[in-house]
């Protein structure tokens, strides 16, 4: 793995967010498999943080595409 992403993963782990998913409306078997667990909703939080950090970050418009429809597939 990239060091650059193994440590935005890593400062996401460790910051106070919030879930990706709202657990009280978790409707698939992934939802609820990561809301019953905690190491899970963490790892999620973090994914999450490190999508939203990409899509900020100053990468292009056809990175910005490329990694928006990598998230539809």
């Amino acid at each position: 793995m990239y060091p650059h992403i193994l440590f935005a993963l890593t400062l996401a782990l460790l910051a106070a967010e919030t879930p990706a998913i709202e657990c009280a409306r978790a409707g698939n078997f992934a939802e609820k498999a990561i809301c019953s667990d905690p190491v899970l909703t963490r790892l999620d939080t973090a994914l999450n943080q490190n999508y939203r950090w990409m899509l900020d970050a100053d990468i292009g418009k056809g990175a910005r595409d490329a990694l928006k429809h990598s998230q539809r597939i």
